[in-house]
């Protein structure tokens, strides 16, 4: 399905977790389709994994979402700069949430 996907040489590709039941060889091919894609015919790929190695090889960009809000919006580089930040901003909505249910 990926590679009929990128046949058709798509300016924007939006991918839901596509390394998902993929052994690590199909991994990487996969990694390396999308880096190739991107690089020869200038294809934006969004996609969505929890796997932080995987956004690391290829990703430029990472936006984080939580309940439908942008949380995280910067480039790659900046994420582990942001990191302390983004949790202490999750724990204390959490912390919201949790207090507003019990009243």
């Amino acid at each position: 399905e990926l590679a009929l996907c990128f046949s058709c040489r798509p300016t924007i590709t939006l991918l839901d977790e596509p390394f998902i039941g993929l052994d690590a060889v199909m991994r990487i091919k996969v990694l390396e389709a999308m880096r190739e894609m991107n690089a020869e015919h200038g294809t934006t790929i969004f996609y969505t994994s929890h796997i932080l190695s995987d956004i690391e090889k290829i990703a430029k960009r990472v936006i984080i979402i939580r309940e439908g809000e942008v949380y995280f919006d910067e480039r790659l580089s900046d994420l582990e700069s942001s990191l302390e930040s983004i949790f202490v901003r999750y724990y204390d909505l959490a912390t919201e949430e949790h207090d507003s249910s019990e009243e």
